[in-house]
C-alpha cells in the first residue's frame, strides 16, 4: 500500500513536470530561443543559410528536442501504468484471495450452522424415537420382571417344600437308626465295632443338622458302649466334650462313673473312685433321688469300708453312707428307695460285687428295711 502511494505521488509530479516543460516550451523569447539554438548549432558549424530555412532548421532542432523529452516523459507514463497495472493485478488477486476466504467462511459458518440445526433436528427425533422404544422395553422387562418373580417365588415354595420333605425323610431315618442302636444297646446284642462307627456317624449327622435335642440320646448310648467295654478314657473324653454344649442325660454320668468304679473295684485307682463320685454328684444334680446313682454311692463306701486299715477310715466310710440312706429315708417320693433296692439287687447277683451288698445289710439293716418298706408302696402305687 505504501509502495503504491510512493508511485502516485511520483506520477503526480512526473505529470507536473511535464505539464511545465509545455508551457515553457510555448513561452520561449527569444533569448531562450538563441540559447537553444548556440546549444544546437555549434560554433564551428555555424554556415550562413538563408532566413527561411535557418528558421526551419532552428524549429526542427527544438522539435527534434522536445520530441525526446516528451516520448521520455511518456516512456516513463508507460513504466508507470504498468507498475499500477501489476499492482492491481496483485492488488486485485489480493482482493480476490480475501473475497474468497471472507466466502469461504461464510459457506463454512453457514454449514456449520445448518450442520447444528441437522444434528439437533435428528437428534430430537431420535431422541424421540429412542423414548418411545426405551418406555416400550421397560413395559416389556417389568412384564417379564413380574413374570420372572413369580417363577422364582413358585420354584422357591417348590425347593422349601422339597426341603421339608428332605428335612423329614433325613428325620425320620435318623430316629429309625437311633431307636436300632439303641435296642440292640439295651439288650446288649451289638458287635462293638459296627455299632460304635454307626453311632459315632449318626452323631455326626445329628450335629451337622443341628438336631440339638438328639444329642444327649445319642452321647448316653456311646457313654453306655464305652462302659460296656471300660474304655474309661474314651468316656472322659465324651463327657469333657459336650459339657456345657448340651444337657446330659442323668444316666450319662451314672455311665461315666461306672467306668471309674470298675478301676476302683478291679485295681484300686483312687483317682477313678473321687471322678466316680463327681459324676454321680451330678447325675443327681439332674434327677434329685436317681436311685441308680444312689446305689452306686453306696457301693462305692462299702468298698472303702472293706479296704480300710484303720477305724477311722471305716468310720468315714459309714458316715458316707449313712448320709445316703438319711437322702433316701427323708425323701417323700418312694421312688429313691424303689429304684436304689432294684439296682442294689440287681448288682448283688454279680459274684464281685455281692460281698458290698451283703455288708450294708449287716452295718445298715434297719434302713435297707425302711427302704424296702417304701419301695413296695411306691411298686403298688405305679401298678394301679
Amino acid at each position: 500500500m505504501k509502495l503504491k502511494l510512493i508511485i502516485i505521488i511520483c506520477v503526480f509530479f512526473g505529470l507536473k513536470s511535464f505539464c511545465q516543460t509545455v508551457d515553457s516550451t510555448q513561452m520561449l523569447n527569444e533569448d531562450l530561443i538563441t540559447k537553444k539554438v548556440k546549444e544546437v548549432i555549434g560554433e564551428n558549424e555555424y554556415i550562413r543559410v538563408p532566413l527561411t530555412n535557418f528558421e526551419n532548421d532552428i524549429q526542427s532542432k527544438i522539435s527534434a528536442t522536445i520530441n525526446k523529452r516528451i516520448n521520455n516523459l511518456i516512456g516513463f507514463l508507460v513504466a508507470i501504468i504498468g507498475i499500477l497495472s501489476a499492482l492491481s493485478i496483485i492488488q486485485s488477486n489480493r482482493s480476490r484471495n480475501i473475497l474468497k476466504e471472507q466466502v469461504l467462511a461464510q459457506i463454512s459458518a453457514d454449514l456449520n450452522s445448518k450442520t447444528v440445526e441437522s444434528r439437533e433436528f435428528f437428534e430430537g427425533i431420535i431422541n424421540s424415537r429412542l423414548e418411545d422404544i426405551e418406555k416400550q422395553l421397560l413395559g416389556k422387562l417389568e412384564l417379564q420382571y413380574k413374570s420372572n418373580v413369580e417363577n422364582i417365588k413358585n420354584v422357591e415354595n417348590q425347593l422349601e417344600q422339597s426341603k421339608s420333605q428332605i428335612a423329614k425323610a433325613e428325620d425320620y431315618l435318623i430316629n429309625i437308626e437311633f431307636e436300632s442302636l439303641k435296642k440292640m444297646l439295651r439288650e446288649r446284642k451289638y458287635d462293638y465295632a459296627i455299632t460304635l462307627k454307626r453311632l459315632t456317624t449318626l452323631l455326626k449327622d445329628v450335629e451337622d443338622k443341628k438336631r440339638k435335642a438328639l444329642i444327649p440320646d445319642i452321647v448316653d448310648l456311646l457313654t453306655l458302649i464305652y462302659y460296656d467295654y471300660k474304655n474309661y478314657n474314651e468316656v472322659t473324653d465324651l463327657i469333657n466334650k459336650y459339657e456345657g454344649k448340651i444337657k446330659f442325660k442323668s444316666s450319662s454320668y451314672v455311665n461315666a462313673a461306672l467306668t471309674g468304679i470298675y478301676d476302683y473295684h478291679n485295681y484300686n485307682s483312687v483317682n477313678q473312685r473321687a471322678q466316680a463320685l463327681i459324676y454321680l454328684d451330678k447325675s443327681l444334680e439332674l434327677i434329685q433321688g436317681y436311685g441308680s446313682a444312689l446305689a452306686l454311692k453306696l457301693e462305692i463306701f462299702m468298698m472303702d469300708y472293706l479296704r480300710a486299715e484303720e477305724d477311722k477310715q471305716k468310720d468315714q466310710a459309714i458316715k458316707d453312707a449313712k448320709s445316703v440312706f438319711n437322702k433316701i429315708l427323708k425323701s417323700e417320693s418312694g421312688a429313691p428307695s424303689y429304684e436304689t433296692i432294684s439296682r442294689l439287687t440287681r448288682d448283688s447277683k454279680l459274684a464281685s460285687y455281692k460281698k458290698y451288698f451283703d455288708k450294708l445289710n449287716e452295718l445298715f439293716a434297719e434302713e435297707l428295711k425302711q427302704m424296702q418298706l417304701k419301695a413296695d408302696e411306691y411298686s403298688k402305687s405305679i401298678k394301679k
